[in-house]
């Protein structure tokens, strides 16, 4: 601060709600099915955190943000939802480049496995339900990485998964 005073009380007070708010921050993207298409696809229908200027799917995340990226299908394998539920996320380094090497430092990113980009739905509080995905965003480096939903059919083992594969655009760190 320029002015010389001191932080103290409420001021304090109120800059560590702002703090606190800023890293809770998280991205949200509803995702729907389109099962008028041969093979269905897996589309965005609401994305918080869209890349200015950018299409409906690609995910821009603020510098100094460390976000849960949530993607939610609706009543996936419920009775009038979707036919589908999520099964996995992926991350990469080149678009449409399923699935690849990856660089540790990006891998860490996400809790990835580097061999394969497939984030482990088991570390960094990441998580997975046929409805939701939640997926930890450290974006410590500047960058653009690839994502991959993978959503698998509720009853029929035998159907291919279907994809959606867009781009995040990491900030970086503080």
């Amino acid at each position: 601060m320029t002015s010389g005073k001191k932080i103290t009380g409420l001021g304090f007070l109120l800059l560590s709600s702002l703090v606190l708010s800023t890293s809770a921050w998280a991205v949200n993207v509803t995702l729907e099915v389109d099962e008028s298409v041969n093979p269905p696809s897996l589309y965005v229908v609401n994305n918080n955190a869209q890349c200015a200027g950018g299409p409906i799917d690609c995910i821009e995340v603020e510098s100094g943000s460390q976000p849960h990226m949530m993607f939610k299908l609706l009543r996936a394998c419920q009775p009038g939802g979707p036919l589908w539920g999520l099964s996995g996320f992926y991350v990469m380094e080149e678009e449409k480049n399923w699935p690849a090497p990856l660089d540790s430092g990006t891998a860490g990113e996400f809790c990835a496995n580097s061999g394969t980009g497939k984030v482990d739905m088991n570390s960094c509080g990441n998580n997975q339900r046929d409805d939701q995905l939640k997926i930890k965003n450290y974006n410590r480096t500047p960058g653009t990485v690839y994502y991959m939903v993978e959503a698998k059919h509720c009853t029929d083992s035998g159907r291919s998964p279907i994809h959606l594969d867009p781009e995040i655009r990491n900030r970086g760190g503080n």
